[in-house]
């Protein structure tokens, strides 16, 4: 791939499968995601795990949008069902 006259090359190559990479980090954590599974990020509305603090933050930002959205369409009618409904924010 060249960009902007100067050729990109992918010489960071994951030990485990073909993958290759430009960067060390982006290395890094493809290694912690699809090898070793580590995702230490961790949900406080459900039981899901991420592997970065940008990507629980996505996750966490949507899951608020979404209970917003049932508020205002009427879905919920107490507070317990949306305590259950953050509860279950990744679902």
């Amino acid at each position: 791939m060249e960009t902007f006259g100067v050729l990109c090359e992918r010489t960071f190559k994951c030990d485990q499968c073909d993958a290759t990479f430009k960067r060390k980090d982006t290395l890094n954590v493809h290694i912690q995601v699809v090898h070793d599974g580590h995702k230490k990020y961790k949900c406080d509305l459900c039981e899901k795990a991420f592997v970065t603090p940008s990507v629980l933050k996505s996750h966490k930002k949507m899951a608020v949008r979404r209970v917003l959205f049932l508020v205002a369409a009427g879905v919920f009618w107490s507070s317990e069902c949306l305590s259950r409904s953050a509860a279950g924010c990744g679902r």
